[in-house]
């Protein structure tokens, strides 16, 4: 009997049939997964790094380990600096420093977004946040409720089915209780980084306005400037020789900038200040 290939598939045309489906299926996944928006211009980093700030011992019945008020920092130097002092991005209340690096729909975050500008950039994730593991024994108990993507959804101010609330909620950990044992720790783990560092602008988010009172109590002469994002709760309170301004979202970046170059880079030493070339993406600012 005769194999009459108008009838049916062979075995080869199954196989050629099916790596096309797999080819289909790969380009529809980059598809979905490539940017459509414009990257930004290539970024000439000389350095990229990270480590922990903080870091102290427990001892146990079985050995020793870190007590969970480490503090984790991430850096990035571009080959080129333009500006006197670098600029420390901290989070907020739920958040981590990731909060900074990117956007919840891809674009670039304001980390990225000052690297463009030459400044030096540190990101930090709060003691217990992040990647900084929870010990609920040293930092508290979890809240009762987590946080939920209706919530999130409401306070971004976008429906719940949008696919950034994923984004922002798969980001978000339990935050140690704003109370005086956890201002104590942010405030010798600012300290601790700016004691590395020297100098720098502190931009904080949310109730990281906090964060940024405590470090500039502890260390005002390395404080240069603050800038507090959509700050909640008591925020800075009392710091009236340092510059500071508050923008009422991050979407500002560009008041911010331009702030800063006059409230607080025109301030430094002359032998400190470099050629200033101020864009957003690529984008001369006016």
């Amino acid at each position: 009997m005769k194999n009459d290939k108008s009838n049916g598939l062979t075995r080869r045309d199954l196989a050629t049939l099916a790596a096309v489906a797999i080819g289909a299926a790969q380009g529809q996944a980059q598809a979905q997964t490539t940017p459509t928006h414009d990257p930004g211009p290539a970024l000439d980093i000389a350095d990229w790094s990270y480590h922990w700030a903080g870091v102290e011992h427990a001892l146990l019945a079985r050995g020793t380990m870190c007590n969970g008020m480490q503090m984790y920092v991430e850096h990035w130097i571009p080959r080129e600096v333009r500006h006197p002092y670098p600029v420390v991005l901290i989070h907020g209340g739920y958040g981590q420093g990731s909060d900074w690096i990117s956007t919840p729909d891809g674009h670039r975050g304001w980390a990225t977004l000052f690297l463009e500008q030459g400044y030096k950039v540190y990101v930090l994730d709060r003691p217990g946040q992040g990647r900084n593991p929870y010990h609920p024994y040293v930092h508290g108990y979890f809240d009762k409720e987590a946080p939920t993507f209706e919530g999130v959804a409401k306070t971004i101010r976008v429906d719940a089915n949008d696919p950034g609330v994923a984004q922002v909620v798969a980001s978000m950990g339990q935050p140690m209780g704003n109370n005086p044992i956890t201002q104590s720790v942010w405030r010798s783990r600012g300290a601790k980084l700016l004691d590395e560092i020297g100098p720098a602008i502190l931009i904080a988010h949310g109730d990281g306005a906090r964060f940024a009172a405590e470090t500039a109590g502890e260390r005002a002469e390395l404080v240069k400037g603050i800038v507090t994002v959509e700050p909640a709760g008591a925020g800075l309170g009392n710091l009236p020789k340092i510059p500071a301004l508050t923008v009422a979202n991050r979407d500002a970046l560009e008041p911010v900038l331009q702030w800063l170059e006059a409230n607080v880079n025109q301030s430094a030493p002359a032998a400190q200040n470099a050629p200033v070339r101020m864009t957003v993406c690529g984008a001369p600012i006016r």
